[in-house]
């Protein structure tokens, strides 16, 4: 039975060489489509790869996940150790489990002093769920067959022009609601960690968090109220 669809799989890490794994991660496979999932500092356990794979069912998307794995142990320069596969989530599951996961994750990544990494996160889970949202709500203004958020020129939805379209999509206008300056700052934040090594605080790290929760928070009552089209899941 196939199940096609992106799969989240996740791979156990030995902790002694996550921090290479992560880095050699970076080079073999698109940096949106992985993450590492830490244990709080007051648990037990590993660090694992969740990485998100196209696949026609779970045993392909093991497959896939272990291909992934070994091409980054030899990225690292790492001894050939075959991947413990912990499990798959299939797309059923995957769509609605991937941001809340990357802000789990960027919680965790407070926890553990890594800020700049916890900003980065989040705005993945944002963009992640708003593309989605965005793919529902602009359904019936799309061009040929591409996805709705493609009439948008950014997700991030910073640029007024696309501030305007989702107004007359919605009837709300985003960038009056309380938290959108702390979500444009968090945005901007996120840039300058990214093309300019900016180095952030936990409060600021926390601050960008709390702003994509209300973000993803926004979207998903616009999704849930937007006229029925297509199965969709809020």
């Amino acid at each position: 039975m196939s199940d096609q669809g992106q799969w989240m799989v996740t791979v156990a890490l030995d902790p002694e060489v996550a921090d290479a794994m992560e880095r050699a991660m970076l080079e073999v496979f698109a940096r949106e489509r992985w993450r590492v999932r830490r244990p709080r500092i007051e648990e037990e356990g590993s660090p694992a790869f969740v990485l998100t794979v196209p696949a026609q069912s779970r045993e392909d998307a093991t497959s896939a996940a272990e291909a992934i794995f070994r091409r980054a142990q030899e990225q690292a320069g790492l001894p050939a150790r075959p991947a413990q596969v912990l499990g798959a989530l299939s797309p059923l599951f995957s769509a609605v489990a991937s941001h809340e996961s990357l802000l789990d994750e960027a919680e965790i990544l407070i926890a553990d002093g890594r800020h700049e990494w916890a900003v980065v996160r989040a705005q993945t889970a944002a963009e992640m769920y708003a593309k989605q949202a965005l793919d529902r709500l602009a359904y019936r203004v799309r061009e040929d067959d591409r996805s709705g958020s493609t009439v948008f020129r950014s997700v991030t939805l910073k640029d007024s022009r696309d501030r305007a379209l989702l107004h007359c999509l919605t009837g709300i206008k985003i960038g009056q609601e309380h938290w959108w300056p702390s979500y444009s700052a968090h945005v901007d934040r996120r840039h300058e960690v990214v093309h300019r090594g900016l180095s952030v605080t936990e409060s600021q790290a926390v601050a960008s968090v709390a702003a994509v929760r209300s973000f993803i928070g926004f979207l998903q009552q616009r999704w849930m109220n937007a006229p029925a089209v297509e199965t969709g899941t809020p």
